[in-house]
């Protein structure tokens, strides 16, 4: 099993091997169906870009999703799904005002309390608690793909966040009570997109109007706005809202704050830095979006998304958590095609089936080479 675009070759007769499901969870096509050029047309037609299939080049391998909607049992994915769909539906008026009237109508819409009253927000920190114990032990050699297509489906995104905001953290030795936490913040981390038009959110970042772009960015401080009765009991909640988008630079926004590349912190230092927390959301966030891609942007690879990530680090992302990241994840994952260089098969595709000896080694094996065009 391996996931590949719809438009490769090798989906041309692969049998799918996981159901594919579209935004709103609903399966579009069932694991067993055979692939067409009709049928994969179809899907994407409906927005779908990806699928885990298995054809002559993969057999035998297992490449599974870090967390399929989502590795949390059928109760966490209610509770999950309520909770989002309880704010959706708070927040949908406001979606249509200016920020600053939104900000203000945000203390008499009383999201928090809604989700607090419902039990939503207890039974959603049941959920993450349970992903937790899923994924903070997660195997990485296969590079923590996704299931989610490439459109404006703010749930799945979140859920994936989630999922690798806590493997990352995990790696970085925070607490089982702190993994809950950061989970919680990578599930809410997009709760201001909720308040940005659809349109907005549904247009290719690269063909925004200047208008439409600072709605988008202006999403981190509706979140913020949103969580702000959380900042006592879980202060990461509007903070990592509010700081994702922010670069070590000082070139993010929505407050151009900095960071220092690190991963321990000064306490005493008299600069505010970006959240350790939210610099570990953020690389999860830019990772998660790579690899399953976004409106106008289709899915990268897990070896590409991770190039383009170490890429970003320094200017962009904390280096020293990025550098935990790559190193966690090798550079070929399992699954990945590859072209291969030297020997008999020169120029045949072939897909990795084996690791090297560390995650920077060359993969050791792969299935069936082929000649490539």
């Amino acid at each position: 099993m391996r996931r590949v675009t719809l438009d490769h070759p090798s989906a041309d007769g692969a049998v799918l091997v996981r159901d594919v499901r579209g935004p709103s969870g609903d399966i579009l096509a069932r694991a067993g169906m055979r692939l067409t050029a009709r049928s994969a047309r179809a899907l994407r037609e409906l927005g779908v870009s990806v699928a885990f299939i298995e054809d002559a080049a993969c057999v035998g391998l297992e490449v599974r999703p870090l967390i399929d909607l989502s590795g949390v049992d059928e109760g966490g994915l209610r509770a999950l799904r309520d909770s989002c769909a309880i704010a959706r539906d708070a927040v949908d008026p406001l979606s249509r005002m200016p920020t600053t009237r939104a900000i203000e109508a945000l203390k008499e819409v009383r999201v928090i309390q809604k989700l607090d009253t419902s039990g939503a927000m207890e039974a959603l920190r049941g959920a993450v608690h349970s992903m937790v114990d899923r994924v903070r032990d997660a195997d990485p050699s296969t590079g923590f793909l996704t299931e989610r297509q490439p459109v404006d489906d703010l749930f799945g995104h979140s859920v994936g966040v989630a999922a690798l905001s806590i493997r990352l953290a995990n790696e970085l030795g925070f607490s089982h009570g702190d993994l809950v936490w950061t989970g919680m913040a990578g599930i809410f981390h997009d709760v201001g997109l909720l308040m940005v038009p659809e349109d907005v959110r549904r247009t290719p970042a690269a063909q925004r109007t200047p208008g439409q772009r600072r709605r988008y960015e202006d999403h981190t401080i509706l979140g913020e706005a949103l969580l702000k009765p959380l900042e006592k009991r879980a202060p990461a909640l509007p903070i990592v809202a509010a700081e994702h988008h922010e670069e070590q630079s000082g070139g993010g926004y929505p407050r151009g704050m900095t960071g220092g590349n690190r991963i321990l912190r000064n306490a005493n230092s008299p600069i505010a830095r970006i959240a350790l927390v939210s610099e570990i959301v953020a690389i999860a966030d830019r990772y998660e979006r790579l690899i399953s891609g976004a409106p106008g942007e289709a899915p990268l690879s897990a070896a590409a998304a991770r190039h383009v990530v170490a890429g970003e680090a320094g200017p962009k992302l904390n280096a020293e958590v990025v550098g935990r990241f790559v190193d966690l994840m090798p550079r070929y994952p399992v699954g990945t095609e590859v072209i291969l260089h030297g020997g008999k098969h020169e120029g045949s595709r072939a897909v990795v089936v084996k690791q090297g000896r560390s995650v920077t080694a060359r993969p050791c094996g792969s299935t069936r080479p082929r000649r490539g065009p």
